[in-house]
């Protein structure tokens, strides 16, 4: 890797990596069926290059932000078998690419405000040699947050954060196009929670209000699961939430 310094808030930086790693063994040993056998060919490595370049400006005061951009490749894919809910590693080119961007501004000395924006898109080499999507069970849909934190006298702050998951049918659609069995579609959706915390004693006590909007919804998850292992596994996410809670440090 390298790090350029423009000046001595902003860098400029470029890594390659190159690493293996293993299936989720976990995963392949839950729900098997009587006589399932993990052997060497189940969870052989998987040799990952990995490419970023980007570009930050950190300071005291006022932005900070940075935004960078990254590749990954590798000659195997995962697969999440079904029926038998086990995984897969398939001999064939696989890709995951995509950028990521922070932000964070101090408005005053006591008001800050920021977000987060993650773009990421999957595909593998299938059986016609076409790159086909991966599903969101690997690959996140387009994530964004925003957020708003104010500081007040005797360590009390507020802050206000929002997050918003965007929808995708693009796997769907290329599994159905290429006649491989089709994952869920992933609806999108949006939540926003208020926390407040302040000094209290030789402690720090907390109250919160999630999801302050009760917007009915399923997470990333349990919409991506809902083709494996069914409508049980489907739950929706919790309703509006209020929370208490009294941290010590010792």
């Amino acid at each position: 890797g390298a790090v350029y310094h423009l000046t001595d808030e902003q860098q400029l930086f470029a890594n390659f990596s190159q690493g293996a790693n293993l299936p989720d063994v976990q995963r392949m040993l839950r729900d098997v069926p009587a006589g399932f056998e993990v052997s060497n060919k189940s969870i052989q490595p998987i040799k990952v290059n990995s490419y970023e370049v980007g570009w930050r400006k950190q300071s005291a005061t006022g932005l900070n932000a940075g935004l960078s951009a990254f590749y990954n490749d590798s000659n195997k894919s995962i697969k999440f078998g079904q029926p038998n809910f086990t995984i897969d590693v398939v001999d064939t080119d696989e890709r995951v690419y995509g950028l990521e961007g922070n932000m964070s501004y101090q408005l005053q000395p006591d008001w800050t405000v920021g977000g987060t924006l993650a773009y990421t898109r999957g595909q593998f080499k299938n059986t016609t040699g076409a790159w086909q999507e991966l599903d969101a069970i690997r690959v996140a849909p387009l994530k964004g947050t925003v957020f708003s934190e104010w500081q007040f006298d005797h360590d009390m702050s507020l802050r206000v954060q929002a997050l918003a998951v965007g929808g995708t049918d693009k796997a769907k659609k290329d599994a159905e196009k290429y006649g491989s069995r089709a994952p869920a579609e992933i609806k999108g959706f949006s939540t926003m929670d208020v926390i407040f915390n302040t000094k209290a004693g030789p402690g720090n006590l907390g109250l919160g209000v999630y999801n302050v909007w009760n917007n009915d919804y399923k997470s990333v998850y349990s919409q991506s699961v809902s083709t494996v292992y069914g409508p049980i596994s489907s739950l929706p996410a919790q309703g509006r939430t209020y929370g208490l809670s009294y941290s010590l440090k010792y």
